[in-house]
């Protein structure tokens, strides 16, 4: 067990993960000044001593105890792979702690049940984290309530050559019969739960799945998202083409691309050239929006948590609801196949 004196402060994170993305959570925390200590769960107890020998910050300690966290945190952060997630969320919710869950939290009907199940008082105090929500992309469109109702369509396209690196041809990104753990669910969900904040209830949903890189192995797929407002969405992923990450919403009078981390607007809608004849229109860069939109969106993902629950407020009923929803989607799919 860990030395820490014992006691527990105030505005102490347990973080269950210490690897990948896991890494940048803690750094955050780390730079956090609302943050007094950050206590990091690693189940492997023989990798806690050289993780504390490379730990050079006096704000983070390492434990291979998950009572630890229970003894001295107020706040978990839970970074675990995604098929763990819903383990460590009963855990906590049952010691009434302040969680901030990882994409997706649960992967089968039985757990969704279980979370819905949830009084609202608990629910409140459960955060998932969707970070494309803190991208100023996604703000600017908030902010400006003209847009939101201006919505047209949005289409999003990312892609890496991940599939064709013999380091990752056995990777569980491929090799898993969970929706949630392939392409589909565990990129998916991202741009799909966007889509849900922004555009409301959904009333149809077309998603496809194939292999470019394999016969096997699934590494792309397309969902199409019809919603209730008649608004569309098109999201393409790709673990097997060039690396690309474009994102464009499409207004009545105007179009915002996200490339490149940056941000353009083209408008008016109504632009021609000499002879008449539509034109283009001419692209604004919008540099207060320009941002890596994931990982700049993650700090802030963070810091949204960590204010609300040092001023002890509930989390948004709709952010539940949304992370629910979102992974409704998939399991439907996978159910119909």
């Amino acid at each position: 067990m860990i030395d820490v004196h014992l006691v527990m402060y105030k505005n102490t994170v347990g973080v269950i993960g210490y690897r990948n993305h896991s890494k940048k959570l803690i750094k955050i925390l780390e730079n956090s000044p609302k943050i007094k200590r950050v206590i990091v769960y690693c189940y492997k107890k023989e990798l806690i001593s050289n993780l504390t020998n490379k730990n050079k910050s006096k704000k983070i300690f390492y434990t291979e105890q998950l009572s630890d966290l229970k003894k001295f945190c107020n706040l978990v952060i839970i970074s675990s792979p995604s098929d763990t997630h819903f383990y460590y969320l009963r855990y906590f919710i049952k010691l009434k702690k302040y969680i901030f869950c990882e994409k997706p939290g649960f992967i089968n009907k039985k757990q969704i049940s279980f979370m819905e199940k949830l009084p609202n008082h608990i629910k409140s105090k459960i955060y998932f984290n969707y970070n494309l929500l803190h991208s100023s992309f996604y703000q600017h469109i908030k902010k400006n309530k003209n847009l939101d109702k201006e919505i047209l369509h949005m289409s999003y396209h990312s892609s890496t050559g991940i599939a064709f690196l013999k380091k990752f041809r056995n990777n569980w990104r491929f090799t898993s019969k969970d929706i949630m753990q392939r392409i589909t669910g565990n990129w998916g969900v991202h741009s799909t739960n966007l889509a849900l904040n922004i555009f409301g209830k959904l009333k149809k949903c077309f998603i496809m799945e194939k292999s470019m890189s394999s016969k096997k192995n699934i590494d792309t797929c397309s969902i199409s998202l019809n919603f209730k407002n008649n608004t569309t969405v098109n999201i393409f992923l790709s673990y097997a083409a060039p690396m690309n990450d474009v994102m464009t919403l499409l207004f009545k009078n105007k179009i915002l691309k996200y490339e490149d981390n940056k941000v353009f607007e083209y408008s008016p809608r109504n632009y021609f050239d000499k002879k008449g004849l539509f034109k283009r229109p001419p692209k604004k860069n919008l540099k207060n929006l320009n941002e890596d939109i994931s990982n700049n969106s993650l700090e802030r993902s963070v810091k949204y948590f960590i204010d609300l629950t040092t001023k002890n407020k509930p989390f948004p009923k709709n952010l539940f609801n949304n992370a629910i929803d979102t992974v409704k989607i998939f399991l439907k799919f996978e159910n119909k196949n």
